[in-house]
């Protein structure tokens, strides 16, 4: 009688990622224990610094109980008596189901930055605030700049810097 043996057609030895980046590295000549750090193309990060002031008072009116013209109104005079001297930027993102992108406005230029369709409305507001405070704050003369946003939960981001997530 014929014995049958079933063997495997190819067995599978994976290499741990470390040791495929070891490979390819002297495979290429390469170390990267010898790479310079790149420095941030952004000369501070906006959220370590203590400089940055968040007002959310017109976050006490419930939207759909108080009249529009209202809410306006408080804007104006919220404006008028705490931030009348500051160079104000406007900041807005928009989602759609193809596209998203951001725009911050501010004097007479509008900006407008597309994003990849898959960036969330939330990334966009943060990108948006970002890209304000990292652009205006080195070209402008005024020692003082606002950021209007309509984005609560970037504004929350930024009083909440306090998180054990590295990658927040």
């Amino acid at each position: 009688m014929k014995e049958i043996v079933i063997k495997p057609l190819r067995t599978h030895h994976y290499k741990p990622l470390y040791v495929k980046i070891n490979e390819i590295q002297e495979e290429i000549s390469v170390n990267i224990n010898n790479t310079i750090p790149i420095e941030s193309p952004y000369p501070f990060r906006p959220w370590h610094t203590n400089l940055i002031e968040v007002n959310t008072d017109l976050k006490t009116f419930y939207k759909n109980f108080t009249p529009h013209r209202q809410i306006i109104n408080s804007f104006h005079e919220i404006i008028n008596n705490n931030f009348n001297s500051f160079y104000q930027i406007c900041t807005d993102a928009s989602k759609a189901p193809n596209q998203t992108g951001f725009a911050i406005t501010h004097t007479s230029q509008n900006i407008l930055f597309k994003l990849p369709q898959f960036t969330s409305i939330y990334t966009a507001e943060i990108l948006a605030i970002f890209e304000a405070l990292s652009t205006y704050s080195l070209s402008v003369t005024h020692s003082n700049i606002l950021i209007l946003s309509d984005s609560m939960s970037a504004i929350s981001a930024k009083s909440n810097t306090n998180t054990k997530c590295n990658i927040a």
